[in-house]
């Protein structure tokens, strides 16, 4: 059985993607004005 995307559900994926990490590129600009930047990348 062939798996077929239809450029509609890529799309749908896609965006789906972009939008989470914007939601997720906002709270780690914040986070890094709040603690030095070198901090957050160190942290793990």
């Amino acid at each position: 059985m062939d798996k077929v995307f239809l450029i509609s559900q890529i799309s749908l994926i896609q965006s789906i993607f972009m939008i989470a990490a914007l939601i997720m590129e906002i709270p780690s600009g914040i986070i890094s004005d709040i603690i030095s930047e070198k901090t957050c990348i160190n942290y793990r």
